[in-house]
Protein backbone atom coordinates (compact mmCIF):
# COMPACT_ATOMS: atom_id res chain seq x y z
CA UNK A 1 0.00 0.00 0.00
CA UNK A 2 1.10 3.57 -0.39
CA UNK A 3 1.42 5.27 2.80
CA UNK A 4 3.31 8.97 2.27
CA UNK A 5 3.21 10.50 5.78
CA UNK A 6 3.44 7.96 8.44
CA UNK A 7 4.02 8.44 12.40
CA UNK A 8 5.11 5.95 15.16
CA UNK A 9 4.70 6.28 19.00
CA UNK A 10 4.38 3.48 21.82
CA UNK A 11 1.22 3.09 24.03
CA UNK A 12 1.85 1.09 27.70
CA UNK A 13 -0.71 -1.74 27.78
CA UNK A 14 0.38 -3.63 31.11
CA UNK A 15 2.14 -3.12 33.81
CA UNK A 16 5.76 -3.79 34.06
CA UNK A 17 6.53 -1.47 31.18
CA UNK A 18 4.71 -3.86 28.50
CA UNK A 19 4.10 -1.77 25.18
CA UNK A 20 2.22 -1.89 21.67
CA UNK A 21 3.77 0.20 18.87
CA UNK A 22 1.40 1.79 17.08
CA UNK A 23 1.77 2.76 13.33
CA UNK A 24 -0.41 5.22 12.01
CA UNK A 25 -1.20 7.49 9.29
CA UNK A 26 -0.77 11.58 10.41
CA UNK A 27 -2.86 12.76 7.59
CA UNK A 28 -6.26 10.72 8.54
CA UNK A 29 -5.57 9.49 11.79
CA UNK A 30 -5.72 5.54 10.59
CA UNK A 31 -3.64 2.91 12.04
CA UNK A 32 -1.72 1.30 10.13
CA UNK A 33 -0.37 -1.41 11.94
CA UNK A 34 0.09 -1.92 15.22
CA UNK A 35 2.91 -4.41 16.93
CA UNK A 36 3.80 -5.72 20.22
CA UNK A 37 6.75 -4.36 21.97
CA UNK A 38 8.75 -1.32 21.40
CA UNK A 39 12.43 -2.50 20.55
CA UNK A 40 14.73 -2.27 17.32
CA UNK A 41 13.65 -6.11 16.12
CA UNK A 42 9.90 -5.28 16.70
CA UNK A 43 9.93 -1.97 15.36
CA UNK A 44 12.06 -3.12 12.67
CA UNK A 45 9.51 -6.04 11.46
CA UNK A 46 6.59 -3.57 12.40
CA UNK A 47 7.37 -1.26 9.58
CA UNK A 48 9.03 -3.81 7.27
CA UNK A 49 5.72 -6.26 7.42
CA UNK A 50 3.56 -2.40 6.71
CA UNK A 51 6.03 -0.80 4.08
CA UNK A 52 7.04 -3.36 1.20
CA UNK A 53 10.65 -2.67 0.09
CA UNK A 54 9.16 -1.63 -3.20
CA UNK A 55 7.25 1.07 -1.53
CA UNK A 56 9.60 2.43 0.76
CA UNK A 57 10.98 5.05 -1.44
CA UNK A 58 7.02 6.67 -1.74
CA UNK A 59 7.52 7.57 2.06
CA UNK A 60 7.78 10.98 2.60
CA UNK A 61 7.54 11.79 5.91
CA UNK A 62 7.88 9.34 9.06
CA UNK A 63 7.14 11.25 12.67
CA UNK A 64 8.70 9.46 16.00
CA UNK A 65 9.63 10.58 19.24
CA UNK A 66 13.30 10.39 20.24
CA UNK A 67 13.15 6.66 21.32
CA UNK A 68 16.61 5.48 19.53
CA UNK A 69 14.93 2.20 18.24
CA UNK A 70 12.78 4.20 15.73
CA UNK A 71 14.94 6.74 14.95
CA UNK A 72 17.32 3.70 13.81
CA UNK A 73 14.82 1.72 12.31
CA UNK A 74 13.99 4.68 10.09
CA UNK A 75 18.13 5.15 9.46
CA UNK A 76 17.80 1.58 7.94
CA UNK A 77 14.42 1.10 6.14
CA UNK A 78 13.30 5.05 5.25
CA UNK A 79 16.01 6.97 5.11
CA UNK A 80 15.02 8.60 1.99
CA UNK A 81 11.59 10.11 4.12
CA UNK A 82 12.37 13.25 5.52
CA UNK A 83 12.50 12.40 9.74
CA UNK A 84 10.20 14.83 11.83
CA UNK A 85 10.00 14.72 15.59
CA UNK A 86 7.11 15.02 16.93
CA UNK A 87 5.89 18.40 18.29
CA UNK A 88 4.48 16.42 21.19
CA UNK A 89 8.01 16.13 22.41
CA UNK A 90 9.73 18.54 21.09
CA UNK A 91 7.46 21.06 23.48
CA UNK A 92 7.13 18.57 26.63
CA UNK A 93 11.12 18.70 26.52
CA UNK A 94 11.67 22.60 27.53
CA UNK A 95 9.24 22.73 29.53
CA UNK A 96 9.93 20.17 32.07
CA UNK A 97 13.46 21.85 32.00
CA UNK A 98 11.99 25.14 32.84
CA UNK A 99 9.54 23.68 35.30
CA UNK A 100 12.65 22.04 37.16
CA UNK A 101 14.26 25.59 37.25
CA UNK A 102 11.00 27.08 38.59
CA UNK A 103 10.97 24.18 41.47
CA UNK A 104 14.40 24.89 42.41
CA UNK A 105 14.03 28.84 42.55
CA UNK A 106 10.39 28.98 44.60
CA UNK A 107 12.88 26.42 47.12
CA UNK A 108 15.23 29.29 47.48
Amino acid sequence: MYYPHMSIDEKAIKRGHKYATILSDPDTGCILELGLGRGYRETRDLVGRTILEANRAEVVTFTSDMWAPYTSVWKELLKQSKFIHDSFHLIKMPNAGIDKVRRREAKK
